[in-house]
């Protein structure tokens, strides 16, 4: 599922720009998945970007409260 991801993240990037929904919307998916498979650098990075493009636009509230429980559930790195 993560290569998969990965592939569509990339594809979508090209077709729809960095900044778009649709590419938000795949990090949103790829950061649900690695934190699930406890890549928790990994996840919070997706979850972030996604975050900073959903942000931009107040039709996604629903969404931007999702992610910031996700990363409130993320445990702070000991880095």
């Amino acid at each position: 599922a993560l290569q998969y991801l990965n592939d569509v993240h990339y594809l979508e990037r090209r077709l729809h720009g960095s900044q778009s929904t649709q590419v938000a919307r795949t990090l949103k998916a790829l950061g649900s998945v690695q934190l699930v498979l406890g890549k928790n650098f990994e996840a919070e990075s997706c979850l972030r970007q996604a975050l900073r493009i959903f942000e931009i636009d107040n039709h996604n509230a629903a969404i931007v409260r999702d992610i910031h429980a996700k990363l409130a559930s993320i445990p702070p790195s000991d880095a």
